[in-house]
């Protein structure tokens, strides 16, 4: 909204934007200034889109940074999908069924909790996100998840060699907790951070393949869980705590941290040799200069169309 007022000639409605939200109503506050001044280079070097714009997608692989930011939106989309977790939640019947929940009305029940839990920490690792940052939150998330599949698929196993109930429980109540995991690192980011890894001109054609990429992981789920569940049984969710130690090495790899940086700060990490090791060491203090130390004078541009 703020660039393209900017791009539009309307910098005061920009400014006082920034004034009211960023800068607790201090019109001279070297944080306005600075941002403008990110936000104007920005538009300099990308420019705004016209309607010939909309059907080019060379915008988003045309340099290497873009294709290092298509690489982080596409793989967090299909992460997102397929991680276990809608396994978890589209056929929670099925996983009860192997250990032994056949009444109805008791999956039905299950089947309430189960979105219950799921809310709750998706609520939580949303307000965690500025707090833990990005990168830490999925890291512990992916490991979590590997630790909780595989308890549930040692209980499921201990379940049908053993007809024992506590393996029957213990198996639930690990399903429930792989699902609350989830919930609080990819759930609460699912809106955040494929956007966030797109630079303004990118952004609109990048969420579109994050929802074709989250489609697509959906629908070999849907097709491949149900046999996947009536012929391995409990070998699935082994299948899914390698897949999450996998999903732990490629995020610990190839993932920036986002937290602590506007979108134009972005634009400085994914330029660099190393995107994933610019984004974790320490950001430069430039937001706490004084006064003196900032161009008093706002900064020009040109009229973008």
């Amino acid at each position: 909204m703020i660039t393209r007022l900017i791009g539009n000639e309307r910098d005061d409605e920009a400014r006082a934007i920034l004034v009211k939200y960023h800068a607790n109503g201090d019109s001279n506050h070297p944080l306005v200034k600075l941002e403008m001044a990110e936000m104007v280079e920005s538009l300099r070097k990308e420019g705004m889109l016209t309607w010939r714009n909309f059907f080019d997608l060379r915008v988003l692989f045309k340099s290497r940074s873009r294709r290092y930011r298509m690489m982080l939106n596409v793989s967090f989309s299909w992460f997102g999908q397929f991680s276990g977790n809608n396994i978890a939640s589209y056929y929670l019947p099925y996983l009860l069924e192997n250990v032994g929940v056949a009444d109805t009305n008791t999956k039905l029940l299950l089947n309430i909790i189960y979105a219950i839990t799921g809310w709750i920490p998706a609520m939580a690792g949303a307000r965690c996100h500025d707090i833990i940052g990005r990168r830490k939150m999925l890291l512990g998330c992916t490991v979590g998840m590997a630790v909780c599949l595989a308890i549930a698929a040692g209980t499921a196993a201990g379940y049908i060699n053993t007809g024992s109930r506590s393996s029957s429980s213990a198996s639930i109540a690990f399903i429930y907790l792989f699902g609350s995991v989830f919930a609080f690192a990819f759930t609460s980011m699912q809106p955040v951070y494929p956007g966030e890894v797109m630079s303004n001109d990118m952004r609109g054609k990048g969420m579109g393949v994050s929802q074709l990429t989250s489609g697509l992981a959906g629908f070999v789920n849907t097709f491949a869980a149900p046999v996947a569940l009536k012929n391995i049984r409990y070998w699935f969710y082994v299948f899914f705590v390698f897949w999450d130690l996998f999903e732990f090495a490629f995020i610990y790899f190839f993932y920036v941290e986002t937290k602590g940086r506007t979108l134009e700060e972005l634009d400085e990490v994914f330029e660099a040799p190393n995107p994933r090791k610019a984004s974790t060491t320490p950001i430069a203090l430039r937001r706490q200069l004084p006064v003196g130390q900032i161009d008093e004078e706002e900064p020009k541009h040109e009229t973008v169309v």
